[in-house]
């Protein structure tokens, strides 16, 4: 599941709108935190099963259905592996790679910062229309007071300030209608973008294996060119000359050092031994190659088609987050208007 971008797990804490202000670690006491993060967590799961990859997911099905799956997926040593992925992409090259992903991770980068700055936006909106609802208050307790010094008059004022009141009250409820329709689903797409990176660094960490395997298939090929090139054993030289590393024998045979080490150590030292270890280890480089370059090329569609859905998703999600904003601002407009109406009404009784 290299190629996927994950769905990000729902936060354990409460933070600021920008997702940089106010972090407060979760105690498990909030327990209207708790229904919060219960129906971010349903979100997080069904988009998990609609996921055409993650769906078949082996440790997905264990997740739901395994109440030790947690253990069992730490003895696989995906932590370890992870820090191995992590100390291998600190050791990238600075070549130029796909540019396709390079445009990714840009993309990524862009659109975090419109999410933090729609959510800053959102916070200061918030506590500016707080403020207003709340400063209504006043008017209803003006008027519920006024209203105890008039007679003719007094019935509408009460009315006037029991409108006010409530009022002053709805705030909330239109917040937290907010927070679950705009800042939740924005939040989620500001996490989206860090799984947009972890994609495009996995892509990375294959360039840079193919770049490896690459390299050591040129160090393997120019080493049987040298073996090649010498034509001969090591350690004979031409006829009439002790060869290096050679002491003549009383039996005019040669005593070699290199022969003798070589034997001990069970290598063949002989030019077709040479030659044939040289050809074998360049069969495997070409081979790592041939299975570097096919796990890069199959990343690299799968990953292209699951940016195509991604951005199908977000698209889809958007429109519906934008429609259900839109039509939460229309209701609660309405209910101002409905408010002011029965105040204006109060005020037409008046004799």
């Amino acid at each position: 599941t290299l190629q996927v971008v994950v769905p990000p797990l729902p936060e354990k804490a409460i933070k600021g709108s920008s997702g940089l202000l106010n972090k407060i670690t979760f105690s498990g006491e909030d327990s209207d935190f708790l229904i919060k993060r219960q129906h971010a967590l349903e979100i997080f799961l069904v988009r998990l099963s609609r996921h055409p990859v993650l769906c078949q997911s082996y440790w997905f099905h264990q997740f739901l259905e395994n109440i030790g799956w947690r253990e069992a997926v730490q003895r696989t040593g995906y932590l370890q592996k992870s820090d191995m992925l992590l100390k291998t992409l600190s050791l990238l090259s600075k070549q130029k790679g796909d540019q396709r992903f390079h445009d990714v991770r840009e993309y990524a980068e862009e659109l975090e910062a419109v999410f933090k700055s729609l959510l800053e936006i959102r916070e200061k909106v918030n506590e500016s229309v707080k403020a207003v609802y709340k400063i209504h208050t006043n008017y209803g307790r003006v008027f519920s007071e006024w209203s105890e010094i008039e007679d003719t008059i007094g019935t509408a004022l009460q009315v006037t300030g029991g409108s006010m009141d409530s009022y002053a009250d709805s705030v909330e409820m239109y917040l937290d209608e907010e927070e679950s329709r705009y800042y939740m689903p924005l939040k989620e797409y500001l996490a989206y973008c860090e799984s947009l990176r972890g994609m495009v660094k996995r892509h990375d960490i294959l360039e840079k294996r193919l770049e490896r395997a690459e390299s050591a298939l040129s160090t393997k090929s120019e080493t049987k060119a040298t073996v090649q090139r010498e034509g001969l054993p090591s350690g004979v030289e031409q006829a009439g000359a002790p060869p290096t590393g050679t002491t003549p024998t009383g039996g005019g045979g040669r005593f070699s050092l290199r022969a003798i080490s070589n034997r001990l150590r069970g290598v063949d030292g002989s030019y077709e031994g040479r030659l044939a270890v040289a050809s074998r280890e360049l069969l495997e480089a070409e081979e790592t190659v041939r299975i570097t370059q096919k796990e890069l090329q199959l990343f690299t569609t799968e990953a292209l088609e699951e940016l195509k859905r991604f951005h199908e998703q977000k698209t889809a999600d958007f429109k519906s987050i934008l429609i259900n904003f839109i039509q939460l601002q229309m209701h609660v407009h309405r209910k101002g208007k409905d408010t002011w109406e029965r105040v204006k009404q109060g005020f037409s009784t008046m004799q």
